[in-house]
């Protein structure tokens, strides 16, 4: 910094200003992703700041402390306070998986395993493709965010018992693969 006084220029030691470090904030859970069991309930806390508000995905406050407990699957988001100035980091909540998937549905509409239903780490990535192919190596299904909704009618299966093979893919890497046998 330099100061004029009469003419005279005096040079000050040098003054560094920086941004507002974003990293003092911190969550207890270090991810930007938190994963629980459906059906429980998982407690954050947050450091660094002098005050806190926790919002849901819209903007619902939730609370005003450095923690809150979770119920839910979503977004949310902290918004800490620290010498006057804000600090926002948002996180997601999704339910653990609590099943793998499956190789057998019975297609007989009844209600009860009528579709082939995966786990939610597989229909909420929007990167995600299930193909289903037939006996013949056709494909059946090729569909991204698959909606567990296959097969949509018990028509299509005019024998017994069908079997089915499908590749669950994102991008160029096949995360798994397998049969699905459909007993009517």
């Amino acid at each position: 910094m330099i100061v004029e006084k009469h003419g005279c220029y005096l040079k000050s030691n040098t003054l560094e200003i920086l941004p507002l470090d974003e990293s003092l904030l911190s969550l207890s859970t270090g991810d930007d992703e938190i994963i629980f069991p459906e059906g429980s309930s998982r407690s954050i806390s947050a450091s660094g700041a002098d005050s806190y508000q926790w919002l849901d995905e819209n903007n619902v406050l939730l609370g005003e402390t450095d923690s809150v407990t979770l119920t839910l699957e979503g977004s949310y988001m902290v918004v800490a306070t620290l010498n006057g100035c804000q600090i926002t980091k948002t996180f997601t909540v999704s339910y653990q998986d609590t099943f793998g998937v499956p190789n057998v549905i019975t297609a007989n509409g009844d209600g009860f395993n009528d579709h082939w239903v995966l786990p939610n780490t597989y229909t909420k990535d929007p990167e995600v493709n299930v193909i289903i192919y037939n006996h013949k190596g056709e494909v059946v299904l090729n569909q991204f965010q698959y909606q567990n909704n296959w097969p949509e009618t018990s028509l299509a299966f005019p024998k017994q018992n069908m079997v089915f093979y499908y590749t669950i893919k994102k991008g160029s890497k096949t995360l798994k693969k397998g049969t699905i046998t459909v007993i009517r």
